[in-house]
């Protein structure tokens, strides 16, 4: 995916509908800010909106993320490219390890729920609270150290 032939196509589709970037966002209840920063290929529009994005601008989504309009035989193909393009997007994100947090909780609670472990819900439920203070540890640290660094401490 080409975040900055996505933002042209989107700012072109804008146009063509005689829409500022600050009617299309009050539109979609987001910031004009939001808009040109899709439109500049800094960032792309959230999930939650994009369908209704697509309709305001009278696209389908496979045509917002492939950043041009598509004929129906290029469609299937387009689509494929599509999911393949989020996909590897997604997969370079940093994982945070909140999906380790999770399994571990859910089976936790798992093996709670089913009597084949005598702990409390306080233990049961300690991959997250173990998150937190760690988080909240770190959060601390980096807070020090940037006021040491800035000569406030």
């Amino acid at each position: 995916m080409d975040q900055i032939k996505i933002g042209k196509f989107i700012a072109a589709l804008r146009k063509e509908k005689n829409m500022t970037q600050s009617e299309l966002a009050e539109k979609l209840g987001v910031s004009n800010r939001a808009v040109s920063k899709w439109e500049t290929g800094k960032s792309m529009p959230d999930s939650g909106i994009m369908l209704e994005l697509c309709a305001l601008l009278s696209i389908n989504v496979n045509e917002l993320l492939s950043g041009e309009r598509i004929s129906a035989d290029e469609y299937n193909a387009k689509a494929e490219e599509n999911m393949i393009a989020l996909s590897k997007r997604n997969s370079n994100r940093s994982n945070s390890g909140y999906g380790i947090v999770s399994i571990l909780t859910i089976i936790f609670v798992v093996l709670k729920l089913t009597n084949n472990i005598d702990w409390s819900w306080v233990w049961v439920l300690s991959p997250i609270w173990i998150t937190l203070i760690i988080g909240a540890g770190l959060f601390a640290i980096v807070l020090i150290v940037g006021k040491i660094k800035k000569g406030k401490w």
